[in-house]
């Protein structure tokens, strides 16, 4: 099984978790990981505070009794919490067109806000 470049742990928060996945997949896919293998190269490179968590997001259970997308799932409902409703509702409704902002601007900037 040919490696290209590491997988280096993850030290991050929130966003910088879904690249993070977007590496780990990109690194699997590029050294050829077998499905039946790419829980214990994720386990051995994610980082001793990332295991940490896993273990204790787990509990009862072990990183070794799930598969790795069960991980990943996990995971991701951590780092990535769904957001409040009310919040971005109030973040919504309160957004206002700034002086200098073109209507396009302002347009997209509502778009992205309601996607929430």
């Amino acid at each position: 099984m040919p490696t290209y470049g590491a997988l280096e742990p993850f030290h991050g928060e929130g966003g910088a978790w879904t690249e993070y996945l977007e590496r780990v997949k990109l690194f699997f896919d590029a050294s050829s990981v077998p499905e039946e293998k790419k829980k214990s190269v994720f386990l051995t490179c994610c980082g001793s505070s990332t295991y940490s968590l896993l273990r204790s997001l787990l509990t009862p259970k072990t990183p070794d009794q799930v598969s790795i997308d069960e991980i990943f799932s996990v995971l991701s409902g951590h780092y990535i919490p769904k957001p409040s409703v009310v919040v971005c509702r109030f973040r919504f409704n309160s957004r206002s067109r700034q002086p200098e902002e073109s209507v396009s601007d302002y347009t997209a900037s509502l778009k992205k806000l309601s996607t929430n």
